[in-house]
């Protein structure tokens, strides 16, 4: 009988685990879609990113 109670309770966490894994999956899914920005919001990101990668480059911003 103690068997069959362990058993149980392990197959219940295995599916509890497998259910969770399943809703972190779907999650990440849907995050990682694209996301429908303004024209400008977007040219402004890159302007700022290439703004930041020569800052780094050249040293003058978070480097030395």
């Amino acid at each position: 009988m103690a068997r069959v109670l362990i058993f149980l309770i392990v197959l219940g966490a295995i599916i509890m685990v497998a259910m969770t894994l399943r809703r972190a999956v779907l999650f990440a899914r849907s995050s990682t879609e694209d996301q429908h920005l303004p024209k400008s919001v977007q040219t402004l990101s890159y302007v700022l990113l290439i703004a930041l990668m020569f800052g780094v480059v050249t040293g003058w911003l978070g480097g030395l």
